[in-house]
């Protein structure tokens, strides 16, 4: 018989011992820019190997941690890497010894959860501010180029990618530096992982932003840029979009250049690269109005109408991400044009767009209901209410299939720029009593995975009611009295402590109300029997705390009646 005098701890102990070197390691970590002077020689000779080690996942303590608890410990570790701290411990020369450190953190690793690498990469620019050229040349420069050489590790290339723009900005006006630079641009611009790509194309951008030379913008930027337009990724096309409005911005020359840019985005089909097209294209138009852009877009949109035009094509475009963003710019996009116009050429597009077949735009549409309200709603343009909005808003309240949609569009309906632009005897009145309680009973049965969902409704309900349900109509409340004693049931604690809470709330707002009794009655009947016969202990628990509240609302004798 086998004796086990050597017994492996239990998974509590063990977790338990992970916990504790976490802990530690992350003291030690977050106290090295507190460490007493001098400093420069403790922390070459002391400090420096074991942080290397732990940055590299080798130190004996990150051993067997598990990956989320290396990640803390890498997170906090470049939370303390901070520019000051970094630039404060020199070495031999122009070196700063502790940049190592900050290197193996902007290697990372392919999977990371964290964000060490992301707070690494701001620390690196930190220090870039605060050296002059000479030393960024020397110290910043060699390590960007160790960054971009490391074959093994494309977040290592990724992060390179990142910062060659700030560091071809903090070179100066270091011929040799720049032509390093642009040397590793073209390596960087054919690597093999897309992410490293696309970063090439947002630094590229940062150089234009900041005014480079035109002399730099033909020898660094546009051979890049070109090659960009015609890669086989939808990602990196998509990035030659984003260089293509910031050399629209540097005006000129640069500006011909673009337009046949712009032609490459309009014939390009992926929905990447579109998505990015539409908001280029727009911004296009609402910032600089060029006159060679509408001959680019065909000669239907050579008019004072083009912008209409535009929006009006891209709203129904057969690609989804197209009029998603198109929604999403849409408060900007309407504001530049004449109203008159906007109701003719863009308006009628409402109405099918709140019936799309994804939801993702219907969102879209139901969060600009205010800003479109406002705008072709204007009491001074037109005494009614556009047909248009009526149809829109029918639509996105009858929505069967998102609760967002339902939340967003509920949620307008409580603005008071809205609310007062309906007549409280208006058939539109009367018909949102209809569509608000069949919205209310239809976020509650789609018990969408977000429960904050259902509790944000019932917080509305109070509102709602008091401001909409008015025709004295007994039908409707009780549908909404319906749906809150469901929510009772609910198995998310919150949204049966917000049903208790308005469910009152709801009974004092319709108080006033010729069909109060009725619906008190139905009330009484609906909690009663929750707390009789429903098998759920929490259910029935609610059900007494709606009870509890409403005692001076619900009379004994009815209560009793009820009983029976």
């Amino acid at each position: 018989m086998e004796y086990d005098f050597y017994p492996q701890p239990t998974d509590a102990a063990k977790h338990a011992g992970h916990l504790e070197r976490r802990e530690a390691l992350i003291d030690y970590v977050q106290k090295l820019p507190a460490l007493e002077v001098p400093r420069s020689s403790k922390l070459l000779s002391e400090h420096l190997p074991r942080l290397m080690n732990i940055a590299s996942r080798e130190d004996a303590e990150m051993e067997d941690l598990p990956l989320e608890y290396q990640q803390e410990v890498l997170d906090s570790m470049a939370s303390a890497l901070t520019a000051e701290f970094l630039l404060s411990i020199s070495g031999p020369g122009d070196e700063y010894p502790m940049l190592a450190v900050l290197e193996v953190l902007l290697r990372g690793i392919a999977m990371e959860p964290g964000r060490s690498r992301e707070v690494a990469v701001s620390a690196f620019r930190d220090m870039l501010t605060k050296m002059n050229a000479e030393a960024v040349k020397h110290v910043m420069l060699t390590s960007l180029c160790r960054l971009a050489d490391n074959r093994g590790s494309f977040k290592s290339r990724q992060s390179a990618s990142e910062l060659l723009g700030d560091v071809y900005l903090a070179v100066g006006d270091n011929t040799e530096a720049k032509e390093t630079i642009r040397n590793v641009t073209i390596a960087l611009s054919k690597d093999v992982m897309t992410a490293v790509v696309v970063s090439v194309s947002r630094s590229l951008t940062v150089c234009l932003d900041r005014g480079i030379s035109a002399d730099e913008i033909d020898s660094f930027i546009l051979p890049v840029y070109e090659e960009f337009k015609k890669d086989e990724h939808p990602h990196v096309r998509s990035g030659a979009c984003d260089i293509l409005l910031s050399l629209v911005a540097r005006g000129g020359r640069f500006r011909d250049i673009a337009s046949s840019g712009l032609n490459a985005c309009i014939q390009d089909r992926h929905c990447s690269v579109i998505g990015t097209y539409v908001l280029t294209v727009i911004s296009l138009f609402l910032v600089f109005s060029i006159p060679q852009f509408y001959d680019a877009l065909g000669p239907d949109l050579a008019t004072r109408k083009g912008l209409a035009h535009l929006l009006n094509r891209l709203l129904g475009d057969v690609n989804l991400l197209v009029r998603q963003k198109s929604l999403e710019i849409l408060k900007e996009t309407m504001e530049s044009m004449e109203r008159e116009i906007f109701i003719e050429f863009v308006a009628p597009t409402f109405m099918s767009l709140a019936r799309d077949l994804f939801s993702q735009v219907r969102l879209a549409l139901a969060q600009n209901i205010e800003a479109i309200w406002a705008y072709m709603n204007d009491v001074n343009f037109n005494m009614t209410i556009d047909p248009v909005l009526i149809v829109m808003l029918s639509a996105l309240l009858q929505d069967s299939e998102s609760t967002q949609v339902l939340l967003c569009t509920l949620d307008n309906l409580l603005s008071e720029t809205i609310v007062k632009d309906i007549p409280i005897d208006s058939t539109l009145h009367h018909k949102l009593e209809a569509y608000i309680a069949r919205a209310l009973g239809q976020i509650m049965d789609l018990k969408d995975k977000q429960w904050r969902f259902r509790q944000f409704a019932l917080d509305m309900v109070p509102d709602l009611v008091s401001t909409y349900f008015t025709s004295g109509d007994e039908v409707p409340l009780i549908g909404v009295l319906r749906s809150m004693v469901s929510a009772l049931h609910d198995p998310v604690w919150s949204v049966r402590m917000s049903a208790t809470d308005n469910i009152p709330k709801f009974m004092s707002a319709i108080s006033t109300k010729a069909c109060y009794p009725a619906v008190k009655t139905k009330a009484m009947e609906a909690i009663v029997v929750t707390v009789r016969n429903s098998s759920s202990h929490a259910a029935r628990t609610a059900a007494l705390m709606v009870l509890n509240v409403s005692v001076s609302q619900f009379k004994n004798r009815d209560l009793s009646d009820v009983a029976r």
